[in-house]
């Protein structure tokens, strides 16, 4: 509901052991980071504001976002072929193909999703301080309870999905 999508694109070195962000708990999803930063070859962030993302939609700037962190690192390390986590993206002409449960099964792809969540984590905290009554620190600008009370009490700032909160704004106008 906060914050921007961050996308990562990345390509490692050797196989590693690392699983999808979500099955961390944050203390050692940051562990993993440490580790899986250790076996990259090299990676590419994408970051989408809200405002982008409010714009355009999630899906149209999260494709976009793809493509460019994908084209951005095979500009550095050459022409590869690319798996996609999803349903969303196939494209013979350039090698990128998807797949569903891809952060599950493929390795390259759970250490993404580990770096783009610590990234995104990370800026949340940042924000925390610019915003310091939402609690983004806590719960990173996700639909939890003490998130929209925050939202319903002090109204949405400025790194709010707009997008996102219609149902939540409309429910308590007072």
């Amino acid at each position: 509901m906060a914050g921007p999508m961050v996308v990562c694109a990345c390509v490692l070195n050797e196989l590693i052991e690392v699983n999808d962000s979500k099955t961390y708990s944050e203390a050692r999803r940051t562990e993993v980071f440490d580790y899986v930063m250790t076996k990259v070859r090299d990676f590419e962030l994408v970051y989408v504001s809200p405002v982008v993302i409010d714009e355009v939609g999630l899906w149209f700037a999260w494709d976009v976002a793809v493509r460019d962190a994908i084209d951005r690192l095979r500009e550095r390390v050459g022409c590869l072929p690319v798996i996609v986590d999803g349903s969303r993206i196939t494209d013979e002409v350039q090698a990128i193909s998807s797949m569903v449960g891809g952060d599950k099964s493929v390795k390259a792809i759970a250490a993404a999703s580990v770096i783009a969540k610590v990234m995104r984590d990370t800026e949340m905290i940042d924000m925390s301080n610019k915003y310091p009554n939402y609690g983004f620190n806590k719960h990173k600008g996700y639909g939890v309870k003490d998130h929209i009370e925050a939202i319903q009490r002090l109204g949405p700032c400025k790194i709010h999905r707009m997008s996102f909160l219609t149902n939540i704004i409309k429910q308590h106008v007072p």
